[in-house]
């Protein structure tokens, strides 16, 4: 009888252990989540020069105009391909600014994400967002947090470029260009959304 009394309370014991346990897990994650109405904005300027050492460029030179991001809704640059509603947990704004030659392209490209994780393209994948405003990001398979104002720099790449074509007046031409490549992945902040608008 004290045998079977040991073994019901010590079972007593581990069942209540394992829920308290259990109960501060699912409490720390919750408490760690980013809020319905917050959302992140994490910015991306892919930066790339190029200049022609041997022959020309006979097209002429595309050039976009480039207007930056409100981040807040508020005025007309707003997000056009990010919907605000309670499952938004980050705007992901991408500039690509191809200077020089022989093409300029401008940006941005407007994301909104609403599950995590997110695969943005074959370097950057969006794994996590905090409640502080931290978000967890991977480049290049490398695990990267970053909080609010915190910037991050890929290492530089660098290449050689050629093309060939018939020019509007179907002249040959041709060139040779040395280009590189600088990103700057940025969280700007964090963002509410009953502020929007």
């Amino acid at each position: 009888m004290c045998k079977v009394n040991i073994i019901i309370i010590t079972s007593f014991i581990l069942l209540i252990t394992s829920v308290l346990v259990c109960g501060c897990v699912l409490s720390n994650q919750t408490a760690d989540e980013l809020p319905s109405g917050n959302y992140i904005v994490l910015e991306e300027m892919d930066n790339t020069t190029s200049t022609i050492y041997e022959g020309t460029y006979g097209l002429p030179q595309l050039v976009q105009p480039i207007f930056y991001v409100n981040y807040d809704y508020s005025r007309e640059h707003g997000y056009s391909n990010a919907d605000l509603n309670d499952s938004l947990k980050v705007v992901y704004v991408n500039y690509e600014l191809h200077k020089a030659t022989p093409r300029s392209y401008g940006g941005p490209a407007i994301y909104g994400i609403y599950s995590l994780p997110k695969t943005i393209n074959d370097n950057l994948t969006i794994v996590d967002v905090a409640r502080n405003g931290t978000i967890h990001i991977r480049y290049d398979n490398q695990s990267i947090y970053l909080k609010t104002g915190d910037v991050w720099h890929a290492p530089i790449k660098y290449w050689t470029e050629s093309d060939s074509g018939l020019s509007l007046d179907e002249i040959p031409w041709s060139y040779k260009a040395n280009s590189s490549e600088t990103i700057v992945i940025k969280n700007i902040g964090l963002f509410d959304k009953s502020l929007a608008g």
